[in-house]
């Protein structure tokens, strides 16, 4: 079992719930989302206005990002980070 440090505590992520990423509903992106530490609360509200489920979240690029309106590079970061760890679990 992994680990990921969230900034509410530690959530544990089977290999199972990990593998089902591409499932994710965007409610549950943004839930993620908003748990990375360091990420502030309106990332994950534009995770949702532009409903980004688990199979975009698997594909999303830095320009996504910027297009979306996530333009401070130290957010950026965290996100690209934590989304290409999260897919090293898989």
């Amino acid at each position: 079992m992994h680990s990921l440090h969230y900034n509410n505590g530690s959530i544990k992520l089977t290999r199972e719930r990990v593998t089902m990423v591409s499932r994710w509903e965007s409610n549950e992106v943004a839930r993620w989302i908003a748990g990375l530490a360091g990420i502030q609360p309106y990332i994950s509200e534009i995770f949702l206005k532009y409903n980004i489920n688990g199979s975009a979240l698997e594909t999303l690029l830095r320009h996504d990002l910027i297009r979306m309106g996530i333009t401070k590079l130290d957010q950026q970061l965290i996100l690209i980070q934590s989304i290409d760890l999260l897919l090293t679990l898989v």
